[in-house]
């Protein structure tokens, strides 16, 4: 008995060392969050017990992911998918719950899946989101481009071995809306400041079909958000190292 007390202790004591512990905080009854990685749990208890990780995504942010009760998810090329994330989409510091859902059968990899979002007790949906013959799906992410501006509901998913696609849908409170798609040939699809305004771009790679090695010649593709849509800004051709700024290119 002394030597589990023992380990009991330990195990509080490292945790009260690893991680800031707060009630009621950011939308959770608990919130344990890790002092070196930012990331951690969140408890919710009062309405039913949910525990949610927070987890990074591929594009860099993060998402919260439930651990209880369990969500039935399917694996695609040894890659768990996130098909739930609670986070403050509309900047009211009111968390939503967002869910992809899928409307047939839970062991297909192809399906039809609807958006909802949980807030403030009412349920928002845009239906076929990714509809079938669709290929794997990645996941839910949360998308930040500003502090100053609210963050987007990121679908994220395969489109072939190596090429990835990421919708994006905005919410503020009474709708949800798509606010841009974009397709990239490269592993991935990147979120940077190019331009180090403190505003994020997404960054695409697609091949260039007038090379006469496509598979290595890319164009690279940079979009900036204006505040109503997603622009494209610039494109980079790594064939002839020649970048073209689109809005010189258009007057």
């Amino acid at each position: 008995m002394k030597i589990i007390a023992l380990i009991l202790l330990s195990l509080i004591i490292l945790t009260l060392t690893v991680y800031d512990i707060k009630l009621n905080s950011d939308g959770y009854d608990i919130l344990l969050r890790n002092r070196f990685t930012k990331l951690g749990f969140g408890i919710d208890y009062k309405d039913g017990l949910q525990i949610w990780h927070f987890a990074r995504t591929v594009h860099g942010g993060r998402a919260e992911k439930p651990l209880y009760p369990s969500v039935i998810e399917f694996v695609s090329d040894n890659l768990q998918p996130v098909r739930v994330i609670k986070a403050d989409f509309n900047s009211d510091r009111i968390q939503e719950i967002v869910t992809l859902k899928q409307k047939d059968d839970e062991k297909l990899q192809c399906a039809d899946y609807d958006l909802e979002i949980v807030s403030k007790g009412k349920t928002f949906l845009i239906k076929d989101v990714i509809m079938g013959e669709s290929p794997a799906i990645r996941g839910l992410e949360k998308i930040t481009i500003s502090p100053k501006i609210s963050p987007f509901i990121g679908v994220s998913y395969h489109c072939g071995m190596h090429s990835w696609g990421l919708d994006l849908y905005s919410f503020n409170g009474k709708q949800i809306k798509e606010a841009g798609t974009f397709g990239s040939d490269a592993p991935s699809i990147q979120l940077k400041d190019v331009d180090n305004d403190g505003v994020n771009e997404i960054i695409e790679e697609g091949r260039d079909w007038d090379s006469d090695n496509s598979i290595k010649d890319s164009i690279i593709y940079t979009h900036k958000y204006n505040g109503n849509e997603w622009e494209l800004i610039s494109k980079y051709e790594t064939r002839t190292k020649k970048y073209i700024p689109i809005s010189k290119q258009n007057n």
